[in-house]
């Protein structure tokens, strides 16, 4: 018998919550998939679709938790404790309940995970949120298995409205990447952002379709395409930043113009870019034995910092100088990696100029310092 709702406030309310989750974890999936799929890729609307994103997942994860706790004042059922917290323990629909009991765990734990999502990294993130549409699956189970109003024609309304969407844009998530809009150029995410100082952003960036990236040398740079608002689609070109290699590129980043500024402002790990193939004949010295002095001020130490980098890579037994110039110690990036990367090499020097103390350095000051004057200057 079908208990009357007005003698059962606590099975009603467990009712409602229960679709409210259902309606919300179709929500919070749906958003999920369109981010992941690039339905758009302005930046503005992006960040819209995972405010609400985060929203919807919230929303879910309390209307679970109340559809759970509500169920155990219901006079009807009786359920203890364990029969709505442990899967598959429920004597009532034991099985189709405990699908829902385990996605109920799934999505808590998705939901948790968003506080480690610094600690997990964009990567694993992503990984990890692919089981939301496990536990959306789960919960149209549990509704039209164990729900009171499986049968109901509304019920089959809501769930087929709901998830259609759903489909839909797990259909498009998992078919081919388009290619890019623009020949000679790839779509590349965002896979982290640093800060080196305070003007200074690095940002590491992975294809998206995960096929190697185009060979590239120390001290070449890359094309930048993005759409700036108000500006259109504008492009520029940033020098690789660390060696190169066929898995991730990184470019850093001062902001000093509308392209870098944007970059600064809007672009966070997760987004997409377009990037076109390394370019330049800008490049380290080969001759083996020749000493080599990589000079750079401000935002141009990045080509240098990517040969640097090589270097150390290969333990060059070479004599390098690494000679940076920078306003202050606040505004001078890149120390601690520099400072790794000269540990490597058995001989090599480093030196800072700061011009806040001593003014723009000439080449005598260069000299100065003991660099030979034959050796190949970058």
């Amino acid at each position: 018998m079908t208990p009357d709702p007005m003698e059962h406030a606590w099975w009603l309310g467990s009712r409602a919550a229960g679709v409210v989750a259902l309606l919300a974890m179709a929500t919070a999936v749906g958003l999920g998939l369109a981010l992941a799929a690039r339905v758009t890729r302005d930046p503005a609307r992006m960040r819209l679709l995972g405010g609400l994103h985060q929203h919807a997942a919230l929303t879910a994860l309390v209307a679970i938790a109340v559809h759970g706790i509500a169920l155990l004042g219901d006079g009807f059922l009786h359920p203890s404790v364990a029969d709505v917290a442990v899967p598959f323990v429920m004597d009532r629909e034991r099985v189709w309940t405990g699908l829902g009991v385990t996605g109920g765990w799934v999505a808590a734990l998705l939901g948790l995970s968003y506080w480690l999502r610094d600690r997990l990294g964009p990567r694993r993130w992503r990984a990890a949120h692919r089981l939301t549409t496990l536990a959306y699956v789960l919960s149209v189970l549990h509704a039209l298995g164990a729900g009171t109003d499986a049968a109901e024609p509304w019920m089959l309304v809501l769930v087929v409205g709901s998830g259609a969407p759903v489909l839909f844009l797990l259909v498009l998530r998992v078919l081919p990447a388009p290619p890019d809009g623009t020949p000679g150029f790839r779509r590349l995410r965002v896979a982290a952002v640093a800060a080196e100082s305070p003007g200074v952003r690095s940002f590491r960036l992975e294809p998206v379709d995960r096929r190697p990236l185009a060979p590239a040398t120390p001290g070449q740079s890359v094309p930048v395409r993005v759409p700036v608002p108000g500006h259109g689609v504008l492009q520029r070109a940033y020098s690789l930043s660390a060696a190169p290699s066929a898995a991730t590129h990184r470019i850093s980043v001062a902001r000093d113009g509308v392209v870098s500024t944007h970059l600064h402002e809007a672009v966070r790990a997760g987004d997409v870019l377009e990037v076109g193939e390394p370019v330049g004949a800008f490049g380290l010295d080969p001759t083996p034995a020749r000493p080599v002095v990589l000079l750079g001020a401000g935002i141009g130490v990045t080509p240098l910092l990517a040969m640097l980098a090589r270097l150390a890579a290969e333990r060059s037994p070479r004599e390098v100088w690494w000679v940076q110039v920078a306003r202050s110690r606040e505004e001078l990036p890149f120390a601690e990696e520099v400072a790794a990367h000269v540990a490597r090499l058995p001989r090599a020097r480093a030196h800072v100029h700061l011009t806040g103390e001593r003014g723009r350095p000439t080449a005598a000051d260069v000299l100065a310092l003991g660099v030979p004057p034959d050796a190949a200057f970058h």
